[in-house]
């Protein structure tokens, strides 16, 4: 029964190392059709790399910076702004990110202004934007633990 164990437990790896791989390579072919601008190659390889992605639940704001990035440079503006929004919720911090898509909103056509908001949501939403999701998660169980300590202390 251990050997069934065994054999199993090397053949999951051995399957998650191969799909790994594949994405490895895959997003290598990418990066080699952007920088050889074939950016039609591009989108659908990257494309490719983020419906596997989502598929199994590991988005990358990489991903979908560099497929905003070849939207872009293939002249599709509208899909280039929808990933770089993509690329931002998942990295609100990455200032890549947000200067292409400021770079890419003023290259679109109709230029709609949005209507200011109040300055108080403006503020909360600059500090939210401070940290990823996961690193707020961090901070709030730290946050717990150090009231917990005090609550004990009390």
């Amino acid at each position: 029964m251990d050997v069934f164990k065994y054999t199993f437990f090397l053949w999951i790896i051995g399957c998650s190392l191969g799909l790994s791989l594949r994405a490895q390579t895959t997003a290598e072919q990418a990066s080699q059709a952007y920088r050889g601008q074939d950016y039609k190659k591009s989108i659908e390889l990257y494309e490719q790399l983020a419906s596997q992605g989502l598929a199994q639940d590991k988005e990358s704001a990489e991903i979908y910076y560099n497929l905003g990035n070849a939207y872009f440079r293939n002249n599709q503006t509208g899909k280039a702004i929808l990933n770089y929004e993509r690329a931002l919720l998942l990295d609100p911090g990455d200032r890549d990110i947000r200067h292409n898509l400021r770079f890419a909103r003023t290259r679109t056509e109709d230029r709609i202004i949005p209507a200011g908001s109040f300055f108080l949501s403006n503020w909360i939403a600059g500090i939210q934007n401070l940290f990823s999701s996961n690193t707020w998660a961090v901070i709030g169980i730290v946050c717990f633990l150090v009231f917990l300590v005090c609550l004990g202390a009390f």
